[in-house]
Parts: C-alpha cells; sequence; structure tokens
C-alpha cells in the first residue's frame, strides 16, 4: 500500500513538472511575440506622429499637419485629420499583414480611406507636366508619332525591373464618400468640376509587380452648382502584366446643361433651343493580349425643346437628325475603337467602326451632301444639300461647327465612298 501511494505521488509531480514546462514555454513564447508588438504600439502612438512628418518634409517636400497617428490591436495604423495643400484626409486606416522573410512579401489585409478630398487646379497640373522630363528614348513624346506598343515579355521586364526588395500586396482597398475636385480659373466662369461621394472597392493591388486587379467604384458629378445623382460607375478588372483587361464604365442620365458654360457656340443649349436633355455614356473596354476594344453608346435619353423656339427650323433639322440614329425608342450611337491597351490611340473627332456600321445603313445620298455642306459652305449650300431629307432644313448656328468637323467629314466620305471630287468609289 505505502509503494502504491508513493508510486501514484511520483506520477502526480511527473504530470506536475510537465504542465509547468509546458506553461513556461508559452509564456516565453507569448512574451516574444509580445515583445516587438509593445514595441510597435509604444514606439508607433508616441513617436510616429512626428516621423511620419518629418518624413513627409525632408524627403518629399511636402507641409502637412496631422492630428494623430495610432497603433491598435491588432495590427491596425489609423490617421486623423491629416492635411496637405490639396488634400485633406480626415480618417484613414491601415491593417497590416505580416511579412514573409522568404518571399520578401509584406501583406496589408485592408486600407480604408473615409471623407478624403483632394483639389487639384489647373496651374498644379501644368506645373508638374512641365517638370516632367520627356522620355528621349520615345519620340512619340516630342513628335507626335503614335507610342510604340509593347509586347508581353517587355511589360513584364519592365515592371519585374521596379522590383525592390520587397514586394506589397492588398486585399483591399474601401473607399468612402471621395471627393476629387478640379479647378481652372482661366476659364469664364471659372471651373469647379467634382467627382463626389466617390465609394467601392479595389482588390488585389501589388507592388512594384503588378497583378490582375478589382475594381467596383460609383461616385456623382458636379461642375460648378450643377450636381447629379450617383451616375459616375466603374466596374471590372484591369491586369497590366498580362495587357488584359475587362472594364465597364458607365455616366447615366448626365444633365446636358452641366456643361452649358464651357461648350462651343453651336453646342450651346441656347442655340440648340433646349429646354432638357439628359444623356448616357455605357462604354466597355476589353483587352485580349495587348488587343483593345473601346465599345460605347452614346445615349439621348431624354430631350426638351424650347415651347416657343426662335429657331423652329433648326429644330425641326435637329430632331430629323436624331430620328435617325434612334435604337430602342432613343437617339443612340455606338462608338467602337480598336487599339493597343499597351499604347491607346483615342481621337474625339474620329469616327468608330460602331458609328461607322450606324451610318451605312442610311441613305447616303440624301445624308451626304446636307452633312457635307453644314461643316464647309454654312447655310446657302446646307440648304440645298438637305433638300433630300424631309424636315431638314438649315440654320446659320450650325456655322459653329465647321472647323470642328473636317475630321468627322472625311471620316463620313471614306465610309459613304466618296472620292475628293464628290464621285462614288467603286
Amino acid at each position: 500500500m505505502i509503494r502504491k501511494y508513493f508510486r501514484k505521488k511520483r506520477e502526480m509531480l511527473k504530470k506536475k513538472n510537465k504542465a509547468r514546462r509546458m506553461l513556461r514555454v508559452i509564456f516565453t513564447f507569448l512574451i516574444i511575440l509580445a515583445g516587438p508588438y509593445m514595441f510597435l504600439y509604444f514606439f508607433i502612438n508616441e513617436r510616429g506622429k512626428d516621423i511620419f512628418l518629418n518624413t513627409l518634409k525632408e524627403k518629399y517636400n511636402i507641409e502637412a499637419s496631422l492630428d494623430n497617428l495610432m497603433f491598435s490591436f491588432p495590427l491596425k495604423v489609423s490617421l486623423v485629420d491629416f492635411k496637405t495643400k490639396g488634400v485633406y484626409l480626415p480618417l484613414g486606416s491601415v491593417d497590416l499583414g505580416f511579412m514573409n522573410p522568404l518571399s520578401k512579401s509584406f501583406r496589408i489585409s485592408k486600407i480604408y480611406i473615409k471623407g478624403l478630398k483632394v483639389k487639384l487646379d489647373k496651374e498644379i497640373i501644368t506645373h508638374y507636366a512641365l517638370e516632367s522630363k520627356p522620355n528621349i528614348s520615345n519620340p512619340s513624346v516630342t513628335s507626335g508619332i503614335p507610342p510604340k506598343a509593347l509586347d508581353k515579355e517587355e511589360v513584364k521586364t519592365i515592371v519585374q525591373g521596379m522590383s525592390g526588395d520587397i514586394f506589397v500586396r492588398i486585399n483591399t482597398i474601401i473607399l468612402e464618400d471621395i471627393s476629387i475636385i478640379l479647378s481652372d480659373n482661366s476659364l469664364n466662369p471659372p471651373l469647379e468640376a467634382e467627382i463626389e461621394g466617390l465609394s467601392g472597392r479595389i482588390r488585389k493591388v501589388s507592388y512594384p509587380v503588378l497583378s490582375k486587379l478589382f475594381v467596383d467604384i460609383s461616385g456623382a458629378l458636379r461642375v460648378n452648382e450643377l450636381k447629379t445623382g450617383k451616375s459616375l460607375s466603374v466596374s471590372g478588372w484591369v491586369d497590366w502584366l498580362n495587357k488584359d483587361m475587362d472594364i465597364t464604365l458607365q455616366a447615366k442620365n448626365i444633365n446636358y446643361f452641366i456643361f452649358k458654360d464651357y461648350y462651343p457656340r453651336f453646342w450651346k443649349p441656347k442655340n440648340l433651343e433646349l429646354k432638357q436633355a439628359d444623356i448616357t455614356i455605357n462604354s466597355r473596354l476589353v483587352s485580349d493580349n495587348d488587343d483593345l476594344i473601346m465599345d460605347y453608346y452614346l445615349i439621348v435619353e431624354k430631350i426638351v425643346f424650347n415651347d416657343k423656339p426662335e429657331n423652329e427650323a433648326g429644330v425641326r433639322s435637329l430632331k430629323t437628325i436624331l430620328a435617325l440614329f434612334k435604337k430602342d425608342g432613343v437617339p443612340t450611337a455606338h462608338f467602337k475603337y480598336k487599339t493597343k491597351m499597351s499604347a491607346p490611340m483615342f481621337k474625339v473627332d474620329s469616327i468608330g467602326d460602331g458609328l461607322h456600321e450606324q451610318l451605312k445603313e442610311l441613305d447616303k445620298f440624301s445624308i451626304f451632301d446636307a452633312i457635307e455642306k453644314i461643316f464647309t459652305k454654312g447655310q446657302d449650300g446646307a440648304e440645298s444639300g438637305a433638300k433630300g431629307i424631309k424636315g431638314i432644313t438649315i440654320d446659320p448656328v450650325f456655322e459653329g461647327v465647321k472647323e470642328a468637323g473636317e475630321e468627322f467629314l472625311k471620316n463620313i466620305k471614306s465610309i459613304f465612298g466618296r472620292d475628293k471630287n464628290g464621285k462614288d468609289n467603286e
């Protein structure tokens, strides 16, 4: 009995010793983990703000102020009331991940940005544009030659050449109520355009080695005192490294009057006898191995003319032209451009493939002469050229389009197969 008692006693002591050793190991491990964490906590909360502001000033010559920079559990760094010239950020935070010393990668689980306001003016943009040194290895920068499209391997070589010691990977960037303001005081009246209320997410961001990122953002447009609702949106993905993308951009029900002070004379609502007009642009950009197709529709959602227009003939003409482009009950112009993702070329005054097909469906003999004379000869010639289209008469207001129409007219001729002498090409 005595032996059994002492045997049990020894076994209990062994178990207690094992438990104590296990507790020591766990406690030591926690101290090892807690040590750096506590150091970061006190260091960032005590010195982080000063270090951050001094770095901006000394390295980037940026004067800024910051109310607070905080480190909190588990690995979150927050900025409160950051201000510098043209930038105000009331709240931003970064949820840090862990660094993998083997792959030299640092992961950030989330970046949250709320209420950021960025204000740019024409002078600042021009200043930085002039300071930028031209790329003398690319003659297109100064000569106007279209930029050379890079093949996929060249892109990968350039991007990977940017690689530093550490690769940063960001799982999610959350945007809430972001505003970007552009002002130009050289215009009359001065312009202040703002993309406001930008909210959404950007996922799978990496730097400097770019990966496939996903974006889903929406916002509103304000020009001076006129605003639209949540009319702007961008969604889809971009893979720059492989030169692939699928992005949808939409501008829904934009009030035509929002830029009324800045249109050329011909396009001003007053000259078009407009009372109300809403326009939608639906576009999709798809690239497969650098072959980029920009496909978009310009839709006149609503158009109301003045009750008693001064230029009734001009209103009738515009209504007739809009009727030629009706699709599903609303005037719609379809544009499609083919270019390269690595070297995109786009001209606003050119006609895309989609509009080519639309125009080819029209009666070329009745529409061509009217358009040509609108753009080249003014009222007298346009009136005789428009006789082939019922309901169209021409007003002197069309003369304002003459200069802008040269490229447009050239494209029209190519679409309808007319040579320089006005004869049909075989």
